[in-house]
């Protein structure tokens, strides 16, 4: 039951953020048009609402987290009520300036991650014992695995201050390169040294497939504005199908880092298990 609460909220949650790039698109694509007359963003008047509710379910699932007296349960519950406290503090009044607007996106981001990783250990899968396996002499992976969602997370306020115009485009193209390598390469190693290991394979694949996804996105929505093909609709779909694909991508690289340092050993600590 828990675990599919936690379900619930993690996919409203995606949907805030999902709901929250339809804004911030909505006004590039008023602000770039120089239209005389009064307009609103689409998603603006959606986008609180989820919000509310978000907020609202976050502290119920943090209340049942922490009374379930779980250790990382009870830890996850003081984190997801943080994260949420602070992300609604940032997110009202509007509207935003950039630099709060970034910092709102980048705690919704971690956010999500958040009650991603609440999903995976609520779930019955995370209460059996490991199938334990050896690094087989790749000491890199497992420090690899750590760092990738905090890459990830350094990326997408990359992406934030982008699109709030902060910074140029080039150094969101640039952490793109670097995220891209780290999570291809540590979700390579993992698929081809450890075919036979249901979870760290399947944790892997979805790492993969999603930055690849998100990566696609990312190209097509560059490409549009560099084009400057007039079709709005197709620059917004796509800018906010990579934003979402980037709370994905951390959300699914959090969850790779998790299941590498639970089922991945050093040779020394495999032979003496």
């Amino acid at each position: 039951m828990l675990n599919r609460f936690a379900i619930l909220v993690a996919v409203l949650a995606l949907l805030v953020v999902g709901s929250g790039a339809l804004v911030t698109s909505s006004k590039e694509t008023i602000s770039a048009e120089n239209s005389a007359r009064v307009e609103t963003p689409v998603g603006e008047g959606v986008h609180p609402v989820l919000g509310e509710a978000l907020a609202g379910l976050t502290l119920a699932l943090a209340v049942a987290l922490w009374m379930s007296k779980r250790g990382p349960l009870t830890t996850m519950a003081i984190v997801v009520i943080v994260l949420c406290a602070a992300d609604v503090l940032l997110g009202f009044p509007q509207p935003l300036g950039a630099d709060r607007a970034v910092l709102h996106a980048w705690l919704a981001a971690a956010l999500f991650a958040a009650l991603s990783a609440c999903v995976l250990l609520t779930s019955q899968y995370w209460e059996q014992p490991p199938e334990l396996v050896g690094d087989r002499g790749l000491r890199f992976l497992r420090p690899l695995a750590t760092a990738t969602p905090p890459l990830v997370l350094i990326q997408i306020v990359l992406g934030a201050m982008y699109r709030h115009k902060l910074t140029s485009v080039f150094w969101h193209m640039g952490g793109a390169l670097v995220v891209s390598l780290a999570t291809l390469i540590g979700a390579m190693v993992v698929i081809q040294q450890y075919p036979e290991h249901r979870s760290l394979k399947n944790s892997a694949m979805a790492l993969m497939s999603v930055v690849l996804t998100q990566v696609a996105f990312g190209v097509t929505a560059f490409v549009l504005q560099l084009l400057d093909t007039g079709n709005a609709l197709a620059l917004e779909l796509s800018t906010v199908s990579h934003v979402v694909l980037g709370n994905l991508t951390l959300a699914s690289s959090l969850i790779f880092a998790m299941e590498v340092q639970r089922s991945v050993r050093g040779s020394v600590e495999t032979s003496s298990t």
